[in-house]
């Protein structure tokens, strides 16, 4: 990894002062002089309340990294992509402040956005699937864009997240051995949403709107598409670790979609039933919040981080790992809504698969913990391996009676969790050594994994306790 670059560190310093300069003047003219659409006033369907609040931050957002980005960046096809597709993703947003625009015609004007940026080839690198490039690649843009405009909910949060992300996806430019204007963009999108976030902190003074919210989501996915590429990565890498940079807001945009879905109420609408809103309706302060939030940003940015370097594989199960987290999370926020809105054979189901998923993370990490990463002698044995331990792992947690119903996170609960993961890694051991030669497979790795599955199954539980704990609430047993 090279050191930070002196154009990236300044690209970060213009772009806050210009953010915050901007921001704050353009907050102090707007209730004279700008259109009524730049003014959030209260609404039912909204989160803030008692006051009228400029939203014009996404001019200042759009100046504050295009400023620094066309005096710093390399002019290479990412940055005439991200100039034209991110300009044309925040003239979308700012009509939509304006006049209120169908969600017809903001899909129709995000895709040209997003086409914009594919033209430039500023792409998903998907060379295994040549025909799958373009179509995959504006699915991600919307996905995202529409994702973080969704996320702009709670005073600051946006914007503390565009700033995290744009430190991982930074941290990733800096890999890359050709200089690219990725590392310029990203230190701009970190300096310019630090710059907003001082005057979009709770109580906000000013609103990114949805020009600043369109512009930065399309930003950010551009950066975490093609900046956290590597050569020989694969196409799960390709697709998983962008997805971890920027998992906070598809986890809302998701986990909204369902509990809306469940209920009956429309998608499109806007509501206070966003994770954040829910965090603080089970009892936390806003402040709080949005720490828990940011925190849950930085821990799975830092996991995408950390799977630099690694095959396919262990990024797939870094992915899964967070992907079980994620639905904790989202059973403690909604629980009883989920519950109500879902067969009674969701729940066992649900909690089987996430152990599943748990214990493939643990076998594949296994191995990634002893070799760093899966060597390729070793992939076919693996391959072999894989079932046998998941197999049979799972009858002894169904015979102890994991998934009849919701269990307390105790001592005496912990233990049998430790003395079925050893029992089912025995048998485990026992069919390997019958079926192939001991020899082929190192032992330390079988030792990672009965350590590894124990402390993945009972750190979920015991996150989703604490969780619950820590709101105040008694949810229903998590993952």
């Amino acid at each position: 990894m090279s050191g930070v670059s002196g154009a990236g560190l300044a690209a970060m310093g213009v772009a806050l002062a210009t953010t915050f300069v901007l921001s704050a003047s353009l907050a102090r003219l707007a209730p004279r002089w700008a259109p009524a659409g730049l003014l959030d006033r209260p609404r039912p369907d909204r989160w803030h309340a008692g006051r009228a609040v400029p939203r014009v931050g996404g001019v200042a957002l759009v100046v504050g990294v295009l400023a620094p980005v066309a005096w710093l960046a390399p002019h290479d096809t990412f940055y005439w992509g991200l100039v034209l597709g991110g300009g044309a993703a925040f003239a979308v947003g700012m009509a939509d402040d304006l006049v209120r625009l169908g969600p017809a015609h903001k899909l129709a004007g995000a895709a040209f956005a997003a086409c914009l940026l594919v033209v430039n080839d500023v792409t998903l690198d998907l060379s295994a699937w040549p025909w799958a490039v373009a179509p995959a690649t504006i699915g991600w843009y919307l996905l995202v864009s529409t994702a973080f405009n969704l996320l702009d909910n709670m005073d600051g949060l946006a914007a503390g997240t565009a700033a995290i992300a744009g430190v991982v996806t930074w941290a990733f430019a800096l890999e890359r051995p050709e200089g690219t204007s990725v590392e310029v963009v990203s230190a701009a999108v970190v300096g310019a949403s630090l710059g907003f976030l001082a005057l979009n902190r709770p109580p906000a003074r000013v609103f990114m709107g949805d020009s600043g919210a369109w512009f930065l989501g399309m930003v950010l996915a551009a950066s975490a598409a093609h900046g956290t590429w590597r050569q020989g990565a694969g196409v799960v890498a390709t697709l998983a670790v962008p997805a971890l940079v920027l998992a906070l807001p598809l986890f809302d945009a998701a986990f909204v979609a369902l509990t809306r879905g469940l209920s009956g109420r429309p998608l499109t609408r806007g509501g206070t039933d966003h994770a954040s809103h829910r965090l603080v309706g089970l009892g936390t302060s806003e402040g709080r919040a949005l720490g828990l939030l940011w925190g849950l940003s930085a821990l799975l940015g830092g996991a995408a981080w950390l799977t630099r370097g690694t095959g396919g594989l262990v990024v797939a199960a870094a992915l899964g790992v967070a992907l079980v987290g994620l639905a904790a999370v989202a059973l403690v926020l909604a629980g009883r809504e989920l519950a109500d809105g879902l067969p009674e054979w969701c729940a066992p189901a649900g909690l089987l698969l996430a152990d599943l998923v748990l214990l493939w993370a643990a076998h594949v990490g296994a191995w990634a913990v002893r070799f760093g990463g899966i060597p390729e002698d070793y992939s076919q044995v693996l391959a072999r391996c894989l079932p046998v331990f998941l197999g049979a792992k799972i009858p002894f947690l169904v015979r102890a009676g994991f998934y009849r119903g919701p269990r307390s996170v105790t001592i005496a609960a912990l233990a049998d969790l430790a003395l079925t993961v050893a029992l089912g890694t025995l048998v485990a051991l026992l069919l390997v050594a019958l079926a192939w030669r001991l020899e082929d497979v190192p032992r330390s790795v079988l030792a990672l994994d009965g350590l590894l599955s124990f402390v993945l199954l009972a750190a979920a539980r015991l996150a989703a306790a604490s969780l619950r704990r820590a709101l105040g609430r008694r949810a229903p047993t998590g993952p």
